[in-house]
């Protein structure tokens, strides 16, 4: 069996794809309030998608990559409070019209 070592490295905009549906699979099956409210595998990929973008752009995620195949197997998503609140916002006046 070979080993294969695993890399962390700052996320770019091009990680956004398979760090979305990566996270949208994990925490669809194995995320409690996820798992108890049937919160959908799409619908997580699309929160992940949305709000990794915009964390990209900032550098303030990062992605866990297996060095020999390239593949990500681990992320941490972090949004900035600015964005969060943006975020609210834009749903609230959303909802509101």
């Amino acid at each position: 069996m070979t080993s294969s070592e695993i890399v962390v490295r700052r996320m770019s905009e091009t990680d956004n794809d398979a760090m979305s549906k990566l996270l949208g699979d994990v925490f669809s099956r194995r995320d409690p309030p996820a798992v108890s409210t049937k919160f959908s595998l799409e619908k997580l990929e699309k929160i992940a998608e949305l709000f990794g973008s915009k964390s990209a752009k900032k550098g303030l995620s990062s992605v866990a990559l297996d060095e020999a195949s390239g593949e990500i197997v681990g992320a941490v998503l972090v949004a900035s409070i600015k964005t969060l609140a943006s975020r609210n916002q834009q749903s609230a006046t959303y909802s509101a019209t």
